[in-house]
C-alpha cells in the first residue's frame, strides 16, 4: 500500500511538472517578441492570458518564418536557374563555319560539336528550367503567406490604433 501511494505521488509530481513545462512553452521568447515588435504589433498591450491572442501571434510568427525561408529559396533558385538555362542554350550546337567547335573529318565534311556537347547543353537547360520551375511556386507561395500574415497583423493593428 505504501508503494502504491509513493507511485501515485511520483505520477502526480510528474504530471504537475509536465503541465508547468507546457504552459511555459506557450510563452513567447524574447526573439519572438522582438519580431512581433518589428512587425508593428506591441505584444505588451495585449492580454497575455488570452489563448486566441497567443495562437494568433504564434501563427503570425510561423507564417513570417516560412515566408522568409521560401523567399530566400526562390531568390536563389530563380536567378541560378536562369543562368544555368542560359548557359545551356549558349552551348547548343549552331551551324557556323567560323565556329571553332566544328572540325573537318578525313573527307573534308564538317562534323558537329559532338554528342557530349549537345547532351551537356540540353542537360544544363533542363536543370535550369527545373530550378526556375521550383523557384516560381516558392515565390508565389511566399507572397500568399505574406498576405495571410498581414491579414492577422491588421487585426491587431486596428485594435492598437
Amino acid at each position: 500500500m505504501k508503494q502504491l501511494k509513493q507511485i501515485l505521488k511520483l505520477i502526480s509530481v510528474f504530471f504537475f511538472l509536465l503541465g508547468i513545462t507546457m504552459v511555459k512553452a506557450q510563452e513567447l521568447k524574447e526573439k519572438q517578441l522582438r519580431t512581433l515588435s518589428s512587425l508593428g504589433v506591441p505584444y505588451s498591450n495585449y492580454d497575455r492570458s488570452n489563448e486566441n491572442i497567443k495562437t494568433d501571434f504564434q501563427n503570425i510568427l510561423k507564417l513570417d518564418k516560412k515566408r522568409k525561408a521560401q523567399s530566400i529559396a526562390s531568390s536563389i533558385l530563380i536567378p541560378m536557374g536562369l543562368l544555368t538555362a542560359g548557359f545551356g542554350v549558349s552551348l547548343l550546337p549552331r551551324k557556323s563555319n567560323e565556329s571553332a567547335d566544328y572540325e573537318d573529318d578525313i573527307r573534308g565534311h564538317e562534323r558537329g560539336p559532338g554528342l557530349l556537347t549537345g547532351l551537356a547543353s540540353v542537360s544544363l537547360f533542363a536543370v535550369g528550367a527545373a530550378q526556375v520551375g521550383v523557384g516560381i511556386p516558392l515565390f508565389v507561395s511566399s507572397k500568399s503567406k505574406k498576405k495571410r500574415r498581414d491579414v492577422l497583423l491588421s487585426k491587431y493593428e486596428q485594435k492598437n490604433n
